[in-house]
């Protein structure tokens, strides 16, 4: 079994000190955190490419396809961020975009 653990926090506070722990207890499983604050990650400049064209035609060239690809290869994906203003993180957010 192969789980992914996607951490949106801007540090490596609580939220993926939790993710670590998840980690721990299941020891057994192949288990990576990716923390979107590590990743070459730039934001959405609303061109609607991926809407018009398909997502494959998004012309910002970060580590979104890999991170994807590591998605679709895990069993289950753990999305994990602190809440800020009843909200996720921006970075989270960015992400969901």
């Amino acid at each position: 079994m192969k789980l992914l653990a996607i951490c949106g926090s801007p540090r490596k506070g609580n939220s993926y000190k939790a993710l670590k722990e998840i980690g721990d207890a299941y020891s057994h499983v192949d288990y990576e955190i990716l923390h979107l604050n590590d990743l070459n990650f730039s934001l959405c400049k609303g061109c609607y490419s991926c809407v018009v064209k398909g997502e494959e035609k998004c012309p910002i060239k970060d580590e979104r396809d890999m991170i994807l690809e590591k998605m679709m290869e895990a069993d289950g994906v753990i999305f994990a961020s602190p809440v800020f203003s009843h909200m996720v993180s921006a970075m989270m957010k960015n992400f969901f975009d």
